[in-house]
């Protein structure tokens, strides 16, 4: 049974657009979807603890940041993080197949998914999921940045 302090993830399909799932904070909470890279790139199925941490902004060149969770001990991974897109719009393609991606960490949150068109013109439209800066920090109220246990299932 899923406490308070975990999150489960459900990952529903894997795709060269990116891997869709849902997120669930306990066993009735908080929930939201998710989008990660394409399985080749996605943090390997398991149990990890995360914690919340600030991370720099790279576009605000200001020297403010992120809160967001980092998963520790992935295996082939460091950096495993749970952020937001760098934009509202999350995409996460296979880039070696031409498709966009745009994803902060590895698992994006967000609400709701499309069929868009990524803010560079030399892409085609693909998968995306929406509100990922709202969501995220929705998700990062609903815990307090405390430590979580995070749950990745595999379809």
């Amino acid at each position: 049974m899923a406490a308070e302090r975990d999150l489960t993830i459900q990952r529903f399909r894997f795709r060269n657009v990116g891997t869709t799932g849902r997120a669930q904070i306990g066993k009735d909470g908080w929930c939201c979807d998710t989008l990660e890279p394409p399985r080749k790139f996605c943090i390997p199925a398991g149990v990890y603890l995360a914690y919340g941490q600030d991370f720099p902004d790279g576009l605000s060149g200001g020297g403010m940041g992120t809160k967001a969770y980092e998963l520790l001990d992935v295996p082939g991974l460091s950096h495993a993080q749970i952020n937001q897109a760098q934009i509202d719009t999350a995409w996460a393609g296979d880039v070696g197949m031409g498709l966009y991606f745009n994803l902060r960490g590895l698992i994006a949150l967000g609400e709701g998914f499309d069929i868009l068109r990524p803010p560079d013109i030399k892409f085609r439209p693909q998968l995306a999921l929406l509100h990922s800066r709202a969501i995220l920090a929705s998700f990062m109220r609903q815990t307090n940045g405390f430590a979580i246990t995070v749950h990745i299932i595999d379809p």
